[in-house]
């Protein structure tokens, strides 16, 4: 179990009941990065729970992804958030800062999806290397092709 975390064009939903609701459409890119242990070309990742917290707050994007992903004020949708700018530049910011320090190549292991080299001496690929350069591209990505640059996280 865990999250499916989409980047992309958001678009509108009207159900049955007429309420209105986002979702981010799903996308395959050939220029994508791709990485040992996962080699989608997806704009979906599906992290565990605990991978996907381990991974925000080692990156301290907490905020970004739970207190905006949820806020429920009239101009935000349940679990999607309109990216810009500032959101890419603090991904951007994170990805140098974190990238200075790893000295393996982004990818994952194949026992232990979670492992993080600086945490785990004997790691061969860093998660959340990874995570992060896949997250950058695609949130560069958005900004620069959709109409509504947006992220979900369900």
């Amino acid at each position: 179990m865990g999250y499916v975390i989409k980047v992309g064009e958001a678009i509108p939903r009207i159900d049955e009941n007429n309420v209105l609701s986002w979702e981010v459409e799903s996308f395959v890119h050939e220029d994508c990065p791709i990485f040992f242990g996962d080699n989608s070309k997806a704009n979906t990742r599906c992290p565990s729970y605990s991978v996907w917290g381990d991974f925000c707050e080692a990156m301290r994007l907490e905020d970004m992804f739970y207190l905006r992903a949820y806020d429920t004020t009239p101009k935000r949708a349940k679990g999607v958030i309109y990216l810009t700018e500032v959101d890419l530049e603090m991904v951007s910011n994170s990805l140098a800062e974190y990238r200075s320090k790893v000295k393996i190549p982004p990818g994952f292991e194949e026992e232990d999806y979670k492992q993080s080299p600086l945490t785990d001496c004997d790691s061969k690929y860093d998660g959340h290397l990874a995570r992060l350069i896949w997250l950058e591209w695609w949130m560069r990505w958005a900004i620069i092709n959709c109409k509504m640059p947006a992220l979900s996280i369900f």
